[in-house]
């Protein structure tokens, strides 16, 4: 009978010391189950799972090992795809870089995190962002201005807006200057003022600004906040679509088909509106479908025309179908697959951001 009761609390202490080995052993198993799991998702595209294993990785937990270049791998992976906790961590890895002197890209790439971030609404971002701007970073400087102007990540104020474009402008900063010019143009946050504008876009354009130098040739043409002056009009559309600006290219094609302000010019129509259109502009591809429609400038072909006015519908322009059904009507099924083939290539076309 003692035997039996010697035997039994033997057990009981084996079994209550062997315990914490058995728990710890299934926790470890879980840990790497999880910790695969996330690898999983993660090698799939998970931002979530991304941004986890960064983590992870970062405070060698979970069946992880500690690796900081392994965190900031993960933690780019899911930033990249707009995760904002990825966005604001990346920037802080990045800014701790910086203080520790590891690599003299590591400031910008943080202000560049951290801007991502505050245009996903980061209020840790915005206030680190400010933080840059403070101190005379440029680029912040500019963030801050369109963030505030837009209501991108804070709430809507020209007034901030202003006042980040101004600081950035002091230091010659050629969007900046151009933001105040088209602020006094619009009366957005300035008193309404066109000579205020021509200021700010003569001193942008100088610098080499091509919205700039758009819009001073604008106001040159129609002779607001300056004597109108159609031959510098002319000089300086021509400069800004040079330097690939779409809507320059466009504005100057139609100028040359209509021929206001200065003498009709076909071909160079057609030239400016291939210009716009080769950069995904619809209004320049139904404008050089009309041309080639009726031989305007360019020897008539129906099917070239049919593939603009296509590329021009799918990039939503809605003018474009009604010209489309009309020229379609007039073509035989090799022709519209011709037309497709040719649509195809322009609907390829780079969609011009200004």
């Amino acid at each position: 009978m003692l035997h039996s009761k010697l035997f039994c609390w033997l057990a009981i202490v084996l079994a209550l010391r062997c315990a914490p080995v058995a728990a710890a052993e299934d926790a470890d198993a879980r840990r790497e189950h999880d910790l695969a799991a996330w690898a999983t998702l993660a090698a799939g595209g998970d931002a979530r799972a991304q941004f986890r294993l960064g983590e992870l990785h970062e405070r060698g937990e979970g069946g992880a090992p500690r690796d900081a270049g392994q965190a900031l791998e993960w933690y780019r992976k899911s930033a990249e795809q707009g995760h904002a906790p990825a966005e604001l961590r990346l920037a802080e890895a990045f800014a701790q870089r910086a203080e520790e002197g590891v690599h003299e890209d590591d400031r910008a790439e943080a202000r560049k995190w951290y801007g991502r971030a505050a245009l996903h609404g980061s209020a840790a971002a915005v206030a680190r962002l400010v933080d840059f701007a403070e101190h005379g970073d440029v680029a912040a400087q500019l963030q801050l201005g369109r963030q505030y102007y837009h209501g991108q990540g804070v709430i809507r104020s020209v007034d901030d807006a202003y006042g980040w474009f101004r600081r950035a402008a002091e230091q010659n900063a050629e969007e900046a200057i151009f933001a105040i010019g088209r602020m006094h143009e619009r009366g957005r946050g300035r008193p309404r003022s066109d000579t205020e504008a021509v200021s700010a876009y003569q001193r942008a354009a100088a610098l080499g600004y091509a919205p700039a130098t758009y819009n001073l040739a604008r106001l040159y043409r129609l002779g607001r906040g300056i004597g109108a002056n159609a031959d510098l009009a002319r000089v300086l559309y021509e400069r800004a679509a040079d330097a690939g600006l779409a809507a320059a290219q466009l504005s100057l094609a139609m100028l040359y088909e209509a021929g206001m302000n200065w003498p009709q010019d076909l071909p160079r129509a057609v030239r400016w509106y291939r210009a716009a259109a080769a950069q995904g502009s619809p209004e320049a591809m139904l404008n050089l479908g009309y041309l080639y429609a009726a031989g305007r400038g360019v020897p008539a072909d129906p099917v070239e025309a049919c593939a603009l006015f296509r590329a021009a519908a799918a990039r939503g322009l809605a003018l474009a179908e009604g010209n489309l059904t009309a020229v379609e009507a007039r073509l035989s099924a090799a022709q519209k697959r011709d037309a497709e083939k040719r649509a195809a290539a322009w609907r390829g076309a780079t969609v011009a951001a200004n």
